[in-house]
């Protein structure tokens, strides 16, 4: 993770360079005090020029800025950082009034990917443990796993690593062995069959539901199968 000072003084660098004026910039500077210019761009004729400018300028100071910010970082191979889905004008930019606020938000960047990689790292510890367990548990057949009654470490053993090949296998293995009363009462609930979930067919409130249900299945398998 780059530090505060580090992430500061990138924030204030491109800042000034995209401000009227090229302003000394810092931690308390308002944007409310400044005024993004557009750059045009070489591969644009002057025509597209003009109607990107006059496209652009209608959009807020900080909004404008954030776009110039957000690439610094997002192509940021030397540290890890990820661009969070709720990064836009409808929710945070609004809330960025200084400086110190939209590096505040980069660093949520970093620290949202560092929780992502510590959580993937277990995933894998987990993976590989339980691979470890079932090392000497056999691998059945695809039919085995959905026409006879195996054992439930032959089923984890075949959904660690069986293939199901189509997706209407993998939905009847979902069914026999992870899909409970309740979920099934919470699919309908949300007008949901497992096909839309497996497929991110779902939103709003459904999200959460489906994600819960996922949760639950790779509670239930011992490690991390079902959602990102």
């Amino acid at each position: 993770m780059r530090s505060d000072a580090e992430i500061l003084a990138i924030v204030c660098r491109i800042v000034s360079s995209r401000t009227i004026g090229n302003p000394v910039v810092v931690a308390e500077t308002q944007f409310s005090d400044l005024k993004w210019f557009y750059k045009p761009q070489e591969h644009f004729s002057v025509e597209m020029n003009k109607v990107s400018e006059i496209r652009l300028k209608r959009r807020s100071t900080v909004n404008n800025l954030m776009w110039d910010v957000i690439p610094e970082f997002s192509d940021d191979l030397n540290h890890l950082w990820i661009y969070p889905d709720y990064f836009n004008w409808r929710t945070t930019y609004k809330k960025i009034k200084t400086i110190s606020d939209m590096c505040e938000l980069i660093k949520d960047g970093y620290e949202r990917a560092k929780k992502n990689s510590e959580e993937e790292n277990l995933r894998k510890n987990k993976k590989e443990a339980l691979s470890q367990k079932l090392k000497n548990v056999n691998l059945l057949d695809i039919g085995d796993i959905l026409h006879s009654h195996p054992s439930w470490e032959e089923v984890q053993k075949f959904f660690l690593e069986g293939e199901f090949g189509d997706e209407p296998y993998l939905i009847k293995a979902i069914k026999i062995h992870l899909l409970t009363e309740n979920q099934k009462k919470i699919l309908v609930k949300h007008d949901i069959t497992i096909e839309d979930a497996l497929n991110g067919r779902n939103g709003g409130k459904s999200v959460a539901a489906v994600y819960k249900i996922f949760n639950e299945w790779n509670e239930k398998l011992g490690f991390h199968d079902f959602g990102s």
